[in-house]
């Protein structure tokens, strides 16, 4: 009985070994790893600047199954070329070329500001198109699906306004120009969208002063401090087939600010003898920011001058610095409150002989 045991543990050891055995000669199928890729870009455009062009989109900051983050190692421009008017095909995926990389963090052209890439884009030939997709990859090379498409038409881009010219005011400079020439409405030709203004700070760097686009052929640049220079340009933003271009900068003008307008003449100015002096009186001038009234006095037979200063609020004087049997001759001014003091135009003469 202990010998049928024995045999019985024996066949069973052995047949362990052997299954064993062949489990270990069988490979299973390898398991791929999951694919995680970027999310495509969506929302890549044009951005134009004084006299260049950029691509710009923003960096995807999770992968197309939801996951953070993206990882991505470069982005892969692709284009096409083709001639204006042939565009049957311009986003069919066939015959697009690798364009341009632009490697994460430091690309070596464009820039990255607040997660979003700005590429240069360089002029192309006129009556030439450009389709242009992106596609970002990881780390691992996985690319994402392409993005939105675009197409770039070449087209003569417009010259800057001019000339450029400015009236200065209290805090405030009105700038004007005309339009560029030729302002063609042809098919053929961009059509005119609108303008830029830009102003140099303490820097000497250019800032854009509104980010919307200026339709008007004038801006009033306000909350300046007076007596103090700045230097204005101006861009044209020229549209072909909905392709924009923004011109180069104009011939720059320097402004310095202020107060520059006088009062109005006084009006209404009259003189006559009264109770042994001279009745001077006149209209009340309206200007907010009046500060003196100015009565300039000539003495006839003596030749000397005189000037006296009034209140604002004042509107009547009796003269009674004056001599008997002498000629008087007396005009007013008005003078304002600004850092130049402007004076407005001397009023007619009126002339006294007091008795």
């Amino acid at each position: 009985m202990k010998t049928n045991n024995k045999i019985n543990r024996l066949v069973l050891l052995l047949l362990a070994v052997v299954v064993g055995l062949c489990a270990c000669g069988k490979k299973a199928d390898p398991v791929p790893p999951r694919l995680v890729v970027p999310k495509a870009v969506t929302d890549l455009k044009i951005d134009v600047r004084p006299g260049a062009r950029y691509l710009v989109w923003s960096i995807p900051d999770e992968n197309e199954d939801g996951s953070h983050p993206a990882q991505i190692k470069k982005f892969v421009i692709f284009s096409k070329t083709l001639k204006q008017g042939d565009e049957s095909c311009v986003f069919c995926d066939e015959g697009f070329e690798i364009f341009a990389e632009v490697n994460l963090p430091r690309p070596k052209q464009g820039f990255i500001r607040g997660g979003v890439v700005y590429y240069p884009l360089p002029l192309i030939p006129r009556d030439v198109l450009q389709a242009i997709k992106v596609v970002s990859f990881n780390n691992h090379g996985w690319p994402s699906k392409p993005s939105n498409k675009l197409k770039v038409y070449g087209f003569e881009p417009l010259e800057p306004p001019g000339p450029l010219t400015f009236e200065p005011g209290a805090a405030s400079v009105t700038l004007s120009w005309k339009k560029p020439l030729p302002d063609k409405q042809e098919s053929n030709r961009p059509k005119i969208f609108g303008y830029r203004v830009y102003r140099q700070d303490a820097k000497q760097e250019w800032q854009l002063k509104i980010p919307d686009i200026i339709k008007d052929l004038s801006y009033v640049d306000v909350g300046l401090k007076d007596w103090h220079s700045y230097r204005y340009a101006v861009t044209v933003i020229s549209v072909f087939k909905g392709t924009p271009w923004e011109s180069r900068r104009s011939a720059p003008v320097t402004v310095v600010p202020g107060d520059y307008t006088p009062p109005a003449p006084v009006a209404d100015f009259t003189a006559f003898p009264y109770q042994g002096g001279v009745q001077l009186s006149w209209q009340a001038n309206q200007e907010p920011d009046l500060q003196v009234y100015k009565i300039h006095k000539y003495e006839v037979e003596s030749g000397r001058s005189y000037i006296l200063e009034l209140p604002p609020a004042t509107t009547d004087y009796l003269d009674v610095q004056v001599m008997p049997g002498r000629h008087y001759v007396y005009r007013i001014s008005a003078v304002d409150t600004s850092a130049r003091h402007n004076e407005s135009q001397l009023s007619p003469a009126q002339k006294v002989l007091v008795p």
